[in-house]
């Protein structure tokens, strides 16, 4: 995974993505949701995600909003969203790291 940058949000959520999750939830009734994002995968290198709708937040959870979606993050998977793209296309969700920026010295 990319480092930490402070600069970069939590999450982004493409149009395409942002308009197939309102979609998905208008198709199976429901109004106010929220998604679970969860990071699958035990090696730092190789893991994806799992999106789901969910009702409420854990506690321990932290709620970001991005582009007018509400997301359920737990603790041990905030580090490895931050700076995350999620797009959505033929194939369904593709999740990449935004760039980050080198410092130059």
């Amino acid at each position: 995974m990319p480092p930490f940058s402070p600069t970069l949000p939590p999450i982004q959520l493409t149009e395409a993505a942002r308009k197939f999750l309102d979609d998905q939830a208008l198709l199976h009734g429901l109004g106010n949701f929220a998604i679970r994002i969860r990071s699958v995968g035990a090696d730092l290198a190789k893991h994806g995600f799992d999106l789901a709708f969910e009702d409420y937040p854990r506690a321990d959870d932290t709620v970001l909003r991005v582009s007018g979606i509400i997301f359920h993050v737990a603790p041990d998977t905030l580090e490895r969203v931050r700076g995350l793209i999620i797009d959505h296309g033929p194939r369904g969700f593709v999740f990449r790291q935004a760039p980050t920026e080198v410092p130059r010295g």
